[in-house]
């Protein structure tokens, strides 16, 4: 392997707590500190952290149990990269319990395997010690062909040897570590607690960077035409108001970014360098051009909206959100139409706000619209999806039917000793699907002890009641890791973003009381698998959006997808939560930006107008060849 970078692994520091004066209390944070983070090195240069010095790799939790119905989240601490001899690469930490010890595993190695520094699986756990052990290190030595372990537990520093890291050999005590990790002040990383780091080539530098690392426009092709003038006569027509010529231009050039993907962007070349473009003589004339950007500000509404879908209907656009007593509409003719648009009550449910009418989202079926939402007269433990079906107008309050509740095959209610929400829609194929949270209750009297996590379930349904289940519900996701456990183990607002024959779900988790700590995760399938077999799912094990990807936007989640008529763009619509001048976090607000589709093939949710397009790079030049 020819070496040309680092790949370094570290934790950070911190009092494992998060605060805001908006939020009472303070938010548990350890999930996030204890866990591996990233940062990759190019030859001699500085480190640079991986997903904004966000973490990449967490403990998994417990399961819930009916003594421990949330569960038991768990950390990571000591992370130690080992490069395995048959290629690939392991990861050898500490698991415990929060800033605890983990009694099932104190004195044992937790073991991950990963094929590419990105993606990572569980590999079990190595028996070291039976007391308590921390700093476990490992590399392979090629001359006895055996892995070399050290780490300390209550009788010093140890040492061993593996030949398969599935149980080790004999056991001395050494005076020091020989295997040392890097300093902390190496990384150049605030708060970093380092752990090693390990020499890659440059195929593995490209996709950790390409997967974890900013992507941002790199370059602009600049253009080039070839037009014959035998064939066109004398002119290359009249110029209109927009810049465009009866001359066989192209509308967009293709924007080049830091991982190799690529996205067209329209652009507007110079009329007067158009008009004079003279194709009687042959020569090469230069046409000036600048890159059409539209940049959505945040907030995109002045007004304070969380869970917001835009929905097309009838060549109109229609922008729903969270409204505790009723559904609320936004209508536009245009996506920035919606900005301005006054918000209109459709559907009243109760005077007082206690309804929990929760995330609308709007759909359409067969030509019909209908809106997904909840219901919850007794306060949020008893929010139940339910259906409104709309017959005319979606802006006319008298077309839309009283709610139904969302009910299993045998009619019986969705969520049973529990509460159902987000619902969302969806089709692959000639098949109907719907997604939504749930959660179940061990005992409503009992408070936080007696709630399970919520996790987010898939069915198929009816598609002329979409109400109607057509299958049984079955469990894709819960709550495992580090990232959607802060303060609250929730994952909700399940959303589809097709690509081609991938299919994602977003995901938005963590805590919903503190809402700067709401991201988002992935899910992933393949178009024409069983979409109601857990194993077609994968997920992503660290989330994809977070307070720390755009400067300025805190806790963002439950998100749609809608596409720009114009470009034929995804477009991410958002909440998030903007602070003031004092830091105070305000209410959650809607955004829209751009969808980038990385060169990995993964949704990229980060994309902000300097990252899409570098402003120095807006100006192009067209080079119009006239043989």
């Amino acid at each position: 392997m020819t070496t040309t970078g680092t790949v370094a692994v570290y934790t950070k520091s911190g009092d494992g707590t998060y605060t805001n004066s908006a939020f009472a209390g303070a938010g548990e944070l350890c999930d996030l500190e204890c866990a591996m983070h990233l940062a990759v090195r190019r030859g001699d240069g500085p480190f640079v952290p991986m997903r904004n010095d966000t973490a990449v790799l967490f403990a998994v939790a417990d399961e819930p149990t009916d003594e421990r119905p949330r569960g038991v989240t768990k950390t990571l601490a000591d992370p130690w990269l080992v490069a395995r001899p048959d290629g690939g690469w392991m990861v050898m930490a500490v698991r415990r319990n929060r800033h605890g010890a983990d009694d099932r595993h104190a004195g044992d190695a937790m073991l991950f395997r990963s094929a590419n520094l990105v993606d990572y699986e569980p590999d079990g756990y190595l028996r070291l010690s039976d007391t308590p052990i921390r700093n476990p290190r490992c590399v392979w030595n090629r001359r006895s062909g055996r892995y070399l372990i050290e780490w300390r537990d209550e009788r010093g520093v140890r040492q061993a040897e593996s030949a398969d890291l599935r149980s080790i050999g004999d056991v001395w005590t050494i005076s020091d570590f020989t295997l040392q990790p890097i300093p902390d002040d190496a990384l150049g990383i605030d708060g970093a607690i380092a752990g090693n780091a390990i020499a890659v080539d440059e195929r593995t530098l490209d996709t950790v960077e390409g997967r974890l690392g900013v992507i941002r426009n790199a370059a602009v092709d600049q253009p080039t035409v070839r037009l014959r003038a035998l064939h066109l006569g004398a002119h290359g027509g009249d110029v209109d108001a927009t810049g465009t010529t009866s001359l066989a231009v192209p509308h967009t050039v293709v924007c080049r970014y830091s991982d190799g993907s690529t996205h067209a962007k329209q652009v507007v070349w110079n009329a007067d360098d158009l008009a004079r473009i003279d194709m009687t003589v042959p020569g090469s004339y230069a046409v000036r051009g600048r890159i059409i950007m539209r940049e959505r500000p945040f907030p995109f509404i002045p007004d304070h909206l969380g869970d917001p879908c835009i929905c097309r209907f009838r060549g109109r656009y229609y922008l729903t959100g969270s409204q505790l007593d009723g559904i609320v509409v936004r209508c536009a003719d245009t996506i920035d139409g919606l900005a301005a648009a006054a918000p209109q009550r459709i559907v009243t449910v109760s005077s007082d706000g206690k309804d929990n009418v929760w995330a609308q989202e709007m759909h359409v079926i067969d030509g019909t619209a209908y809106v997904f939402t909840t219901l919850g007269p007794d306060g949020w433990s008893s929010v139940q999806a339910v259906v409104f079906r709309c017959d005319g107008d979606p802006m006319d309050p008298n077309a839309w039917e009283p709610a139904r509740h969302v009910v299993r095959p045998d009619g019986s209610l969705l969520a049973h000793g529990g509460i159902s929400l987000d619902m969302t829609y969806f089709e692959v194929g000639s098949v109907s699907y719907v997604m939504w949270s749930g959660r179940r209750f061990r005992d409503r009297t009992s408070g936080a002890d007696g709630v399970y996590p919520a996790n987010v379930y898939i069915a198929t349904v009816d598609r002329s009641e979409p109400w109607r289940l057509t299958s049984d519900p079955v469990c894709v996701m819960r709550p495992l890791y580090g990232w959607d456990r802060c303060e609250t183990e929730v994952d909700e607002g399940p959303y589809l973003l097709r690509h081609g024959d991938d299919l994602f779900v977003t995901v938005s988790g963590s805590s919903t009381g503190l809402a700067d700590l709401y991201c988002v995760g992935l899910l992933h399938a393949k178009a024409g698998s069983d979409l109601l077999d857990p194993a077609s799912w994968r997920e992503l094990g660290y989330p994809i959006l977070t307070k720390e990807s755009v400067p300025g936007e805190y806790g963002p989640g439950h998100n749609s997808f809608v596409t720009d008529p114009d470009t034929g763009d995804d477009l991410l619509v958002y909440h998030a939560v903007p602070h003031d001048e004092r830091n105070v976090a305000q209410e959650r607000h809607t955004g829209i930006r751009r969808v980038h589709w990385a060169a990995s093939g993964y949704p990229y949710l980060e994309m902000t107008p300097e990252r899409d397009c570098d402003p120095r790079l807006r100006d192009v030049t067209l080079t119009v060849i006239v043989e």
